[in-house]
C-alpha cells in the first residue's frame, strides 16, 4: 500500500475512533428488536464519516424480495463521494437468526462479494476484501457497529 493510501486509512480510522468512540449521553444502547433505532443509531454515527449516509426506506427494489419473505429489518447505505454510489450496504436485524437467513438470500440474489453478517447485522459491501477502498468503509462500518 502506498504511502497516500497508508496514511488515508490511517485518516479514515482515527476520524472514525473519534466521531464514535466514547458516550453518546443518550443513555443505553437499543434492543435488539427495534431496528429502526439501531439503524438510526449507526446512521448518526456513519455521518461523521466521509460517506453519505442514505437511511433507505421501503419500497426499494434490492430489499423488497426480504420483505416480501416477512423480513423485519431496518437498512442503511453508505455512499462515496462523488459517485453517490454504495460502498457498503448495512441491514439491520432484530436476530442473529434472521440474519443468518438474510445473508444467504442478499447472496443468491447479488452480484459481487458476499455479504458478511456481523452478529444481527449483514453488510454487502462493494468492493473485494483488502482492496483499499473496502478498508475505509468498514473501519466505519466496524467502528459504528461497535458504538
Amino acid at each position: 500500500m502506498s504511502g497516500r493510501a497508508m496514511a488515508a486509512l490511517v485518516g479514515t480510522l482515527v476520524t472514525v475512533a473519534a466521531a464514535c468512540g466514547g458516550s453518546d449521553g443518550g443513555g443505553s444502547k437499543p434492543g435488539a428488536a427495534d431496528v429502526q433505532k439501531r439503524a438510526a443509531r449507526f446512521a448518526e454515527c456513519a455521518k461523521k464519516s466521509a460517506f453519505v449516509v442514505v437511511v433507505a426506506k421501503p419500497p426499494n427494489e434490492r430489499t423488497d424480495f426480504l420483505r416480501g419473505d416477512g423480513f423485519d429489518f431496518a437498512e442503511v447505505d453508505l455512499e462515496e463521494r462523488p459517485l453517490l454510489f454504495f460502498s457498503a450496504i448495512v441491514d439491520f436485524f432484530p436476530s442473529r437468526s434472521q440474519a443468518a437467513r438474510a445473508r444467504d438470500k442478499i447472496a443468491a440474489s447479488l452480484f459481487g462479494p458476499p455479504p458478511v453478517q456481523q452478529k444481527d447485522v449483514v453488510v454487502h459491501y462493494t468492493d473485494e476484501p483488502e482492496s483499499p477502498k473496502r478498508k475505509t468503509v468498514e473501519a466505519v462500518v466496524l467502528g459504528c457497529l461497535r458504538r
